[in-house]
């Protein structure tokens, strides 16, 4: 009995009904090996060798695999027919028993019976180059990601990240919401006349020349004008019948534009519904670039058409379109299987749209007429010029099934010296607008144009970026945020590279090189990785305080204050004279507030004990509610008596007294107990819960101790004037050093 192995679990059940008892099905759950998470994983001196790991969770997944491996002889590795789906089945099989195996690889483009027989009867063989050109992506992605990420928290932009794709994809929103927030509306006038012919005529110009109305005053002219001669004269009538052409089915991309559009859907969703129908066997593979088609589907198409719609309706040869130069790995474009499936609201409505879409794609161009006519004033010192559009459809095509014609806008017949009278002139007062802000359906279209990632990777770019809170959804478009614009204006000003479409469409295009075996992995890393580093150099030596400044000066320096975003949210502020000035600031509501002149570090909010406040945790006398550099917060009301610093912190989002944060992963190197996460003068730092008995103190871990295994942490030297990294074990361990790649990072979610 052979072994299968697939991807997912939610395959498993449709294709035992088409292998039969004969086959043992077993699904990787996706990725079973990645890079590391605590450490770069990639060996730069050594040809990029990547260092594998098994994912976290998939330990007893890979364990039950090659326990029933072990049983079988034939082994089908029918993972995805794409990149990932490749380096899954490279990694599976890394893993299988090679004495007395025989793997085979398959790829099935349909989950239906007949894609997966002629699968299975013609097995294939692991293809090397696809795989590689997976694991330089990946790679790729880890350099960027390792190696920037630490230089912008350095320069004061904690927990942000940088992305070799998702920093392109920042831009694009981040340069659109600078230009709407700079964006100055100019002053504009409409002016119609109406005819008495019962349609509307839009100026365009004066005497044959084409002026743009800016003042009320020249609008109000152009209608006394007008108005004065009550006619105007026909001087041009064009006639054009022109046509439009369906489009091809649908590739990844188009797909989720088209959902964007038409079912008001984010990229994510699309991506999550297109997988399960694909997954019940309805649809051919939803990962592909390609427009074309099996002949043996064209043809049947096409029969379809002329029995349901008619020959009128059947375009009259083939349609076929030359798919993109990036256009990989799958055979065809997103298509119907002409199974039956048991779909869900979201999955039919999803399916539909795919389905029209092919069966569009063979049917005949849909013909209009338009009609352009030219008029101008009769009888007036200078002739005022008018123009007006019309249109009709004459024959849908293939709007029938897909797509929709605007409404037509009929005139009547018309020629040309023919006089026309005026009713009436209407002016109405416009204002230029900025450009939209991207929608999901936009973005993925410019990313695309630009050659920028790959349609299977723009689902998970827009997730990240939204995550990161770099941007976010307002109804159907994106916005950028303060701290998207922020790291996008740093990336811009250190790493350029990053943010320039042109040099990752060139990442993709070596990328695509070495998955068509014309280059070889270690060549295409080498190829970008030199000027990056170099660049990456210079970044780690730049000052970025010119990005953080605000128009405030320091009240006890007279420097610049600083404005830097805050790794638990909001903003913290700053004097630009650090280190010989340590003032730090912090208001509630993120904007840093002034009185005469001078930052308001602290301010009581009430005198009087709140019965509703808790008792301070030091000595348990009442506290007081009170507002401080860092928010509200509890204070006991003994201080000033007895010194008493017991305080409790304020939830800002819930307004209640904030609960210790235990850190979970330090214990007190003094006295054994647990550390708390508090909010300082200088960031986040933990602290002994016995304090003030116990005083120990510490930075918020960054790395493992290369030497001991202990937690590095960042600190200052006075001496030297620089900050650098040192192990929390010190004086027993003497680890130390200046650079963030001496120590393994920790991953994002433990810092």
């Amino acid at each position: 009995m052979p072994l299968v192995i697939i991807e997912s679990p939610n395959k498993i059940s449709k294709l035992k009904k088409i292998l039969g008892r004969g086959y043992k099905i077993m699904a990787t759950k996706g990725h079973i090996m990645d890079l590391p998470p605590k450490k770069l994983g990639v060996d730069v001196k050594n040809q990029f060798a990547p260092e594998y790991v098994v994912s976290r969770g998939s330990g007893s997944t890979i364990k039950s695999i090659v326990a029933e491996a072990k049983k079988h002889d034939d082994i089908y590795l029918a993972t995805d027919p794409d990149r990932e789906g490749e380096a899954i089945a490279a990694h599976i099989a890394s893993r299988l028993p090679k004495r007395g195996k025989t793997l085979h690889r398959v790829r099935f483009h349909a989950i239906t019976k007949r894609a997966v027989d002629e699968a299975m009867a013609d097995p294939g063989t692991l293809n090397t180059d696809l795989y590689d050109a997976q694991q330089a992506r990946r790679v790729t992605d880890r350099l960027v990601g390792y190696q920037v990420s630490p230089v912008m928290w350095r320069k004061g932009i904690k927990g942000a990240s940088a992305g070799r794709v998702q920093s392109v994809a920042l831009r694009y929103v981040a340069t659109r919401e600078r230009e709407i927030q700079e964006f100055d509306p100019k002053e504009y006038w409409d002016i119609d006349a109406v005819t008495d012919q019962g349609f509307k005529t839009r100026m365009w110009g004066v005497d044959g020349k084409s002026k743009t109305i800016r003042q009320e005053k020249h609008a109000l002219g152009i209608r006394q004008l007008t108005m004065s001669s009550g006619q105007l004269r026909v001087t041009k009538v064009s006639k054009k019948n022109r046509t439009r052409k369906p489009d091809p089915p649908f590739t990844t991309s188009t797909l989720q534009q088209a959902a964007n559009n038409i079912l008001s859907w984010d990229v994510d969703k699309t991506m999550s519904v297109a997988q399960k129908i694909f997954e019940k066997g309805v649809i051919t593979y939803h990962r592909t670039d390609s427009v074309a088609v099996d002949k043996e589907y064209v043809e049947a198409n096409r029969e379809n058409i002329l029995s349901e719609h008619g020959k009128d309706h059947l375009a009259s040869k083939v349609n076929s379109w030359k798919g993109g130069k990036a256009s990989q790995e799958a055979h065809e474009a997103i298509r119907p299987t002409g199974e039956d499936g048991d779909l869900t609201s979201d999955e039919g409505r999803l399916f539909d749209l795919i389905r029209r879409r092919f069966i569009a794609s063979q049917m005949a161009d849909a013909r209009f007429e338009q009609v352009a006519v030219e008029l101008e004033s009769v009888g007036t010192k200078l002739p005022v010029n008018y123009k007006v559009n019309g249109s009709r459809l004459l024959f849908e095509g293939f709007l029938k099934v897909y797509g929709s014609a605007t409404a037509d806008v009929i005139l009547p017949e018309l020629e040309e010296g023919q006089i026309i009278g005026v009713t009436e002139v209407e002016t109405a007062q416009k204002f230029t607008t900025p450009p939209p802000r991207y929608s999901g359906a936009s973005l993925v279209k410019r990313m695309e144009s630009d050659g920028v990632g790959r349609p299977a990777t723009y689902a998970s770019i827009i997730k990240t970026l939204e995550k990161r809170t770099y941007i976010t959804k307002q109804g159907k478009t994106f916005q950028a945020t303060d701290l998207g614009i922020l790291v996008n204006d740093y990336l811009g000003m250190f790493f350029p590279e990053l943010v320039d479409p042109a040099f990752t469409a060139q990442m993709e295009s070596r990328l695509d090189e070495v998955a068509q075996g014309n280059i070889s992995y270690a060549d295409a890393l080498q190829g970008f990785y030199t000027p990056f580093s170099e660049v990456l150099d210079k970044a780690k030596k730049g000052d970025a305080k010119a990005l953080f400044r605000t128009e405030h000066m320091c009240p006890e320096c007279g420097e610049y204050i600083l404005k830097r975003p805050a790794k638990e949210g909001g903003y913290w502020y700053s004097c630009g004279g650090y280190p010989k000035c340590k003032a730090t600031f912090r208001s509630e509501d993120s904007e840093l507030l002034f009185e005469d002149g001078k930052p308001i570090v602290r301010e009581v909010v009430s005198d009087e004990p709140d019965e509703d406040a808790p008792k301070c945790p030091k000595c348990g006398a009442p506290t007081v509610k009170r507002k401080g550099r860092y928010g509200e917060f509890y204070g006991c009301t003994t201080w000033k008596k007895t010194k008493c610093k017991g305080i409790i912190n304020i939830d800002k989002n819930t307004g209640k007294p904030k609960e210790q944060e235990i850190y979970p992963l330090v214990s007190c190197p003094k006295c054994g107990d647990h550390m708390e996460k508090l909010d300082g003068r200088y960031g986040l730092y933990l602290r002994c819960v016995k304090h003030p008995e116990c005083k120990t103190n510490m930075g918020i871990p960054l790395g493992v101790c290369p030497d001991c295994g202990g937690w590095i942490v960042e600190r200052y030297s006075k001496k030297k004037k620089k900050h650098f990294y040192a192990c929390n074990s010190y004086p027993d361990c003497e680890f130390a050093c200046d650079d963030s790649e001496d120590f393994d990072p920790l991953p994002d979610e433990m810092l």
